[in-house]
């Protein structure tokens, strides 16, 4: 154990402490630099008051050092947890935050920029926990009032000069500097009283609170006085300030990266929207999007492709999905089930994210599992099976996130597609043979043209898609029509150019106008990867658009008619290509996804999140002034018990009011004379008050013993307070020893409430 004569505990020192830690974290908060910036706070309060716990404790220098290692490790994490949704199970939220502290501590430290809010939130929880309890120690174990002070007004100054847009704020650092000399004025009395108690002098029982008010009081006023002084710095001073703070502003270009998600003008992924225009240009962003490690048994496939969402309506350049269901999707205990299994194998696939808050969940074929929470939007088929359109992550997917899926996928063969027949579902026919309303007869025609001769719909969709790929030249940047003709017309007949938007939509359509149920998806293509490589690299490039044609007992199956990409070749006959068992997967934690730029932008605002102190801002300088005034009430107060000013002019009114003969009203006259009475005789006119609560104002001659035993009767089980007051009162008025004033008021306020409770709970005649 470490040998301490004494701890320096002082609970009013403790509390302005923990008041100042506060106030440095909302001056943090209030900037609302991100959605989860109010776990500073908690850290920080927790933090202090651990910090003042071990100081008062009598744990050695390795056993605090320990248990501050110890709740480090249990409290952050925990706090840090509260970014995932309680349906991702403990482990997985635990696991999903080291891999992404890991991730941008990575980009961190070869000085790329770190997008991931999470990164941001757990370095400024962890310094303030850190400044909390070094603070609450510091100041309990060593009595170090600048070690526990100074650190967190550097950081609130440090914040300050990121947020400087905002003048108002600058109340935060008044109040901070007030509790701080506050807090200096009460160490020096309790160092002073330490002292004093060791030279045996006594101190009357206020004088402590006195003191202490009367510290916190001069503490603002010298704040408020600083603050009312302009400045004026000469140029030397200006220019020492220049070179003192030319590693500060070195060290602030530095910890950009490490602020990059705070207000970060880098795009925010969005999931794939619900309405989707062909444009006029392509993406060709190359960013790093995501990796897929796939299983083995997924290079027999002739081709990947990693769809966010389907839709099943077009109409005037636009796609949009008719579907209305939307159902909660929690990895512990829900899977899907999607239609025409018997023919399709399930694999699994390993998703890793490059990019921040993505909200579509990207997965290759039909899910039906995924290692992440999600709001699925789906078409319910039957009771127990469901067309899944889109998986939307929640929470939100970041940067270093991995997630896992099971999927089912096929992989037929063209004479499998030839043989599956056209006896489709009602639920297919319903919805994926829509055309638009004016639907073009010259691509009905050209789409009968291209398919002549041909007998099923597996040889039709290859002719189309052949002809595609042949007779349009791909262009990243199109000018479609703005006359309002028919842009799919255009594009297949006069201009003969566009990207994959196009190849895509003219595909669909001419395969619903011939009677074959179709869909636009839009995602990722496979991406690029090394010869037998089961790791696919996806960039912003590789977002892309495809149809699925539906064949009986296979489901949806891609076809690829854009002239960029490679064709997708199907074999002849069917190969054997079981796939090995695919277990359960483990949920690894969310991912971040990227969006597909295949449409104009039209960001969803986000929602404006705000907080109780970003809310009182512009009140803030009311506020301070409000404090100004309060503060000085309160010195009045103070000077009052020191030079009777109060008394004085109760004094001067009385007596001028008789010297000039002067009416005064009946309120100020007997509100003049109370100020006069002494300390004592105002405590014993509690006895008074009582009287007439209870209904027995005492008669003008009654003596003070006779409303004592008056009241006693009334009021029986306030016996012990009117027998001080009494024994105080004449004490006061007869003998040489002057009443304690200070017992005589303790006893008026537990007479006055003892009163104020009969008064209601009695029936009094």
């Amino acid at each position: 154990m470490e040998k301490s004569p004494s701890r320096w505990w002082d609970f009013p020192s403790a509390i302005l402490l923990v008041c100042a830690i506060l106030v440095s974290t909302w001056r943090l908060t209030i900037t609302n630099w991100t959605p989860h910036i109010a776990y500073v706070s908690n850290l920080a309060l927790a933090g202090t008051i651990l910090g003042l716990a071990l100081g008062q404790s009598r744990f050695g220098k390795l056993g605090v050092r320990l248990l501050y290692i110890g709740y480090t490790l249990v409290i952050l994490p925990w706090q840090l947890i509260a970014f995932y949704g309680s349906e991702v199970q403990l482990t997985d939220r635990l696991l999903s935050i080291g891999q992404r502290i890991a991730f941008s501590f990575g980009q961190f430290v070869t000085n790329k920029p770190v997008p991931d809010e999470l990164f941001f939130v757990f370095l400024i929880s962890l310094g303030y926990w850190i400044i909390g309890l070094i603070a609450g120690y510091s100041l309990i174990r060593r009595a170090n009032y600048l070690v526990s002070v100074l650190p967190a007004a550097i950081a609130m100054m440090i914040v300050n000069q990121y947020d400087p847009a905002h003048p108002g704020r600058i109340w935060f650092i008044a109040v901070y500097f007030t509790l701080a000399l506050g807090l200096l004025g009460r160490q020096q009395f309790v160092r002073r009283g330490i002292e004093w108690n060791k030279n045996k002098i006594q101190l009357a029982p206020e004088t402590s609170q006195e003191l202490s008010t009367a510290a916190l009081i001069t503490a603002g006023a010298l704040v408020l006085l600083a603050w009312s002084i302009p400045a004026h710095p000469s140029a030397a001073l200006a220019d020492l300030w220049d070179q003192l703070s030319q590693p500060w502003e070195t060290a602030k270009e530095r910890m950009k990266n490490a602020f990059a998600s705070v207000n970060s003008d880098a795009p925010r992924i969005e999931y794939v929207r619900d309405s989707m225009f062909l444009g006029d240009s392509a993406n060709l962003d190359k960013s790093l999007v995501f990796t897929v490690t796939a299983p083995p048994e997924a290079l027999a496939l002739p081709r990947l492709y990693w769809r966010g969402r389907a839709y099943d309506h077009y109409e005037n350049g636009k796609w949009t999905s008719t579907e209305k269901g939307a159902s909660a999707f929690s990895p512990k205990d829900d899977t899907f089930h999607p239609p025409d299994t018997q023919l399709r194998h399930e694999y699994e696939f390993s998703f890793t994210s490059y990019i921040h808050d993505q909200t579509t969940l990207y997965l290759p074929g039909q899910p039906v599992w995924v290692s992440h929470a999600a709001t699925a939007r789906l078409f319910e088929l039957s009771a127990d099976r469901q067309d899944v359109i889109a998986l939307l992550a929640s929470p939100l997917i970041q940067a270093g996130d991995s997630y896992t899926t099971r999927s089912t996928l096929a992989n037929p063969s063209a004479t499998d597609l030839r043989e599956s027949g056209t006896t489709y579902p009602l639920w297919v026919t319903d919805r994926y043979l829509q055309l638009p309303d004016r639907f073009s007869p010259t691509i009905r025609d050209y789409a009968r043209l291209v398919t002549t001769n041909l007998t099923n719909p597996y040889d039709k969709a290859a002719a189309i898609t052949d002809a595609l790929r042949s007779g349009i030249q791909y262009r990243t940047t199109i000018s479609p029509p703005t006359d309002g003709s028919d842009v799919i017309e255009w594009f297949l007949f006069e201009g003969k150019q566009g990207y994959c938007n196009y190849y895509a939509t003219a595909e669909v359509l001419m395969l619903r106008s011939l009677g074959i149920p179709a869909r636009m998806a839009v995602g990722y293509a496979r991406g690029d990867n090394s010869r037998d490589s089961l790791v696919y690299t996806v960039r912003n490039e590789n977002a892309h658009a495809w149809p699925e044609v539906y064949f009986v007992g296979y489901g949806w199956v891609e076809f690829e008619p854009t002239a960029n990409q490679d064709p997708l070749v199907r074999p002849e006959k069917s190969v054997s290509a079981q796939p090995t068992p695919v277990g359960i997967a483990t949920p690894q934690g969310p991912s971040a996804i990227p969006d597909i730029q295949l449409e104009d932008s039209q960001t969803t605002p986000a929602v404006k999140r705000t907080s109780f102190l970003s809310s009182i801002t512009k009140y803030l300088p009311a506020i301070g002034w409000s404090l100004a005034a309060i503060l000085l009430i309160a010195g009045i107060v103070m000077l009052n018990r020191r030079i009777p000013l109060v008394r004085t002019a109760a004094a001067y009114v009385v007596n001028s009011s008789e010297r000039h003969g002067i009416q005064m009203p009946r309120w100020l006259r007997r509100s003049a004379l109370y100020i006069l009475l002494d300390p004592v005789e105002r405590s014993f006119n509690a006895i008074n008050v009582s009287l007439r609560w209870l209904g027995k104002s005492p008669a003008l001659h009654y003596t003070p013993a006779d409303r004592a035993a008056a009241l006693m009767k009334l009021l029986p089980e306030a016996s012990q307070e009117i027998a001080v007051l009494q024994r105080e009162h004449q004490a006061s008025l007869y003998s040489p020893r002057a009443g304690d004033g200070s017992m005589a008021r303790q006893a008026s306020r537990s007479l006055l409430l003892k009163a104020l409770r009969a008064k209601f709970t009695r029936p009094w005649a």
